[in-house]
């Protein structure tokens, strides 16, 4: 391809000759409004979605008309090595318990990089979490998301050790029509089990 600017609607590209390393390059390639300008660190990657089973890299989600995969991007400086463990806590998130009465535990979603719990009733409660974090789960910076967090200020421990917001987590509110989700961010990588107790302080206008 040269030139600018180029429309494509539908690409499909050959390659044929030795069996030698080839470099291709696609630059500033035109869909709609948007360009994407392979000079520039964005979402591009060549990958065949219809290989339902490429290096067992297995569908999230498939029906009759689609097929959704998950993928984990970013950039980094580390060492290969050194990203097994954030990949390892991304494909086998370590086990989570949850004890308090105004609380269910939903699952690990992957799509948010998140332990997924609600609140339930109408009153403040402790929240005690277990994370069975291992060598081969372990857990590096979880996050959690509270759905229907009821407006509560409250103190986060970890191993019965008081944990500082802003430094050893961070939290937001996500305001949605049936009510507010709370985002715990935890700064906390860890290869053995852990315990976190969240307690309430009052029931007071945080996150309203």
């Amino acid at each position: 391809m040269k030139g600018r600017n180029i429309w494509v609607q539908e690409a499909g590209l050959d390659v044929y000759g030795s069996d030698a390393a080839q470099t291709l390059r696609l630059d500033n390639i035109r869909i709609g409004d948007f360009y994407l300008d392979f000079d520039l660190p964005d979402g591009s990657t060549l990958e065949d979605i219809q290989n339902n089973r490429h290096a067992g890299w297995e569908p999230y989600e498939e029906g009759e008309n689609f097929r959704t995969k998950l993928m984990l991007h970013g950039m980094t400086d580390a060492a290969v090595q050194d990203l097994v463990p954030l990949a390892q806590s991304w494909t086998k998130p370590a086990d989570l318990k949850i004890k308090g009465p105004d609380f269910g535990f939903k699952g690990y979603d992957p799509t948010q990089m998140a332990y997924v719990l609600e609140q339930f009733g109408g009153g403040p409660d402790v929240l005690e979490m277990k994370i069975a974090a291992s060598e081969t789960s372990p857990l590096i910076k979880p996050a959690f998301v509270i759905h229907q967090w009821k407006p509560v200020e409250f103190e986060l421990s970890m191993n019965e050790k008081m944990l500082v917001e802003g430094t050893d987590y961070k939290i937001g509110i996500v305001r949605q029509l049936e009510g507010n989700d709370l985002i715990l961010w935890l700064n906390v990588t860890s290869s053995k089990a852990v315990s976190l107790k969240l307690v309430p302080l009052n029931q007071g206008q945080f996150g309203s």
